[in-house]
């Protein structure tokens, strides 16, 4: 008799479980998408206090930038008309660092910030140092030549004429980091007292990343996800 009453309990107790889950199911089904919604509208919006603010500001993933230059090692042969042969010299790898400053959350649900950008050199993940010189087209000077032909009251004669006067050897050897991060170009400093294109040059020094290391492209606003 005991026995049936005990059993008569736990089945009571389960099936009071059992509708009590089943309650909690059809509630979920219910009101669970917008339950989880509120969650993530309490969570994912971006403020002054919020736990990702700081993972937001510093990116804790790395970021790495790669570079890979080409030198030319038969320039003889091919200024007399050979096949230039190329080599591929890389990878001269940096470390990314994207810092946000000057923080400001506006009263519109939006932040507005600055992100200067900086790189690194990393060596052990290069093959060779940022003082490795490397040999490789004249870019500016080809930029010139460039520049020149596209006046129409400059003719050929008048481009062989001031290459003569500039005396610029069609490549020039500099380090890694000149040709990343820019050198001042003498051929450039000539070139801006040229009258004819003199106006189209507006700097003296050439980099491939020239003007972009620690700098940053003015203010950003965007919304901070809140709704």
């Amino acid at each position: 008799m005991g026995s049936s009453r005990c059993v008569s309990c736990v089945s009571v107790f389960v099936l009071l479980i059992a509708c009590g889950l089943v309650t909690i199911g059809i509630v979920g089904i219910i009101l669970g998408s917008d339950i989880l919604q509120n969650q993530v509208n309490n969570q994912l919006p971006l403020t002054a206090y919020s736990d990702q603010l700081s993972s937001w500001e510093v990116p804790p993933v790395p970021i790495y930038l790669q570079f890979w230059l080409w030198e030319c090692t038969n320039i003889r042969d091919f200024l007399a008309g050979g096949k230039p042969k190329i080599i591929q010299r890389g990878p001269y790898t940096y470390h990314e660092r994207r810092t946000k400053q000057e923080v400001r959350f506006n009263e519109n649900y939006t932040v507005t910030y600055k992100q200067p950008i900086s790189y690194s050199f990393l060596p052990e993940m290069s093959v060779g140092g940022e003082e490795t010189e490397i040999t490789m087209i004249n870019a500016p000077l080809v930029t010139i030549v460039s520049l020149l032909r596209k006046q129409n009251n400059v003719t050929q004669e008048i481009v062989n004429i001031i290459l003569k006067i500039f005396n610029e050897s069609l490549f020039v050897k500099h380090t890694v980091r000149e040709w990343v991060w820019g050198y001042e170009d003498p051929l450039l400093k000539k070139a801006q007292a040229i009258p004819i294109i003199g106006h189209l040059i507006r700097d003296d020094h050439f980099g491939y990343f020239y003007g972009q290391n620690a700098t940053d492209d003015g203010l950003y606003t965007v919304f901070t996800g809140r709704i």
